[in-house]
Formats: C-alpha cells, structure tokens, sequence
C-alpha cells in the first residue's frame, strides 16, 4: 500500500469524499474506521465533529503505522452533522427518516 510518494489516506469510506478528492487528481487510499459516533453530552456541534474527525483519522494512522511511513502520509478524517436550533440530528436510518429530518 505504502510507497515513496506522498499518499492521501482518507478515513472514510464516503463516496462523496473519494469522489472530491480524486476528482482534484488525488491518489485516494480509502481506510473506513469503525468508531462510536455517540455524542458526548453538552458537547458543542463544532467539537463533536472534530472529536469524531480526529478518531477516523487516529484509528485509520493505527491500522497503517506498522506497514508505512507515516511521514509520507497526509491523513484526513471528516465527518458531516446536521444541526438545526443548536441540536445535532444523527443519521437517519432511511430514506423515510431522512425526510421526516428535513422537513
């Protein structure tokens, strides 16, 4: 996986992430990392999304640290919320949830 050019790990396994990146002419290794998304209580949005930002990318660096250079390694991890009047809504299960969120 690991060579002498600079790579960008992406802790995700969003589409729409890998789709961005690669479409500005990145070579995207894609390490999906399996966190608890819970949210802490009282947490403010900004902080929950980098918490959660911030453990992708840990866990994904974990998962390659022994098989790579890390310095040789960009490592992004992201991850979209939705807040509406100062509380964050999670995901929704389906598509009938999505709507039921949005309108």
């Amino acid at each position: 996986m690991c060579s002498n050019r600079k790579k960008i790990i992406l802790a995700s396994k969003s589409p729409r992430r890998i789709d961005l990146l690669s479409g500005l002419g990145f070579k995207i290794i894609s390490i999906p990392s399996d966190i608890d998304e819970s949210k802490i209580e009282n947490e403010a949005p900004m902080d929950y999304a980098k918490r959660l930002s911030f453990a992708k990318a840990e866990v994904a660096k974990e998962s390659i640290k022994n098989n790579c250079d890390l310095n040789k390694l960009i490592i992004i991890g992201a991850d979209t919320i939705v807040v509406f009047d100062g509380t964050v809504l999670g995901k929704p299960k389906d598509k009938n949830s999505a709507r039921s969120m949005i309108s």
